[in-house]
């Protein structure tokens, strides 16, 4: 019936660990849709830095067809022509460098999402959208104590720590008397 409080604060406890629990996966589903965001914005990112290679390539190839029409005409050496060869040269390994990390980042976005590759290897999954970048003003102050109220994590740790507090009292249940009660009966002829 009674056992120094043991059993309501055992009963106390299991139930913040519980609610901890519970912050626990709020925190786990926090950090995935984080990991999404990133892994987008990398696509959206290394995709705008593809782009950007392939248009100076291009742009560098022109100059090298241009340079080596003024040498037909005669109008510039061979050295002009050799320059505009090299930065062509020089211009690929940036651009292959650009596929490889869209590549990279397609996949890293797919194991994000647990998907699995197909078996030729090919990251086939892409994304719709544009990088923007929009200004924000961010307090200081302000963020901090929005993250103190918000963040599971810290919520979770408050609720451990409560329920070990409860631990203490189930620990100095043992100080107090118990008291139990028994009851029976028996028919006798």
């Amino acid at each position: 019936m009674f056992t120094g409080f043991r059993n309501s604060a055992t009963s106390e406890r299991e139930r913040l660990r519980l609610d901890a629990a519970k912050y626990e996966v709020e925190s786990t589903a926090n950090a995935v849709l984080l990991a999404v965001q990133e892994t987008f914005a990398s696509i959206l990112l290394r995709r705008a830095q593809l782009e950007v290679q392939q248009k100076s390539t291009e742009l560098l190839q022109e100059e090298l067809r241009n340079e080596e029409a003024k040498l037909r005409a005669g109008t510039v050496s061979d050295f002009n022509v050799l320059r505009a060869k090299v930065e062509v040269a020089n211009s690929l390994t940036p651009l292959i460098r650009s596929r490889n990390e869209l590549k990279l980042a397609r996949e890293d976005l797919r194991r994000v999402l647990g998907l699995t590759s197909d078996k030729s290897g090919d990251s086939a999954i892409d994304v719709e959208g544009k990088l923007t970048f929009v200004p924000k003003i961010v307090d200081l102050q302000e963020s901090i104590q929005t993250a103190l109220k918000n963040r599971p994590e810290l919520r979770r740790l408050k609720l451990l720590v409560e329920a070990e507090d409860q631990g203490i009292t189930i620990a100095q249940s043992g100080f107090y008397p118990t008291l139990a009660a028994t009851a029976g009966y028996r028919l006798q002829q």
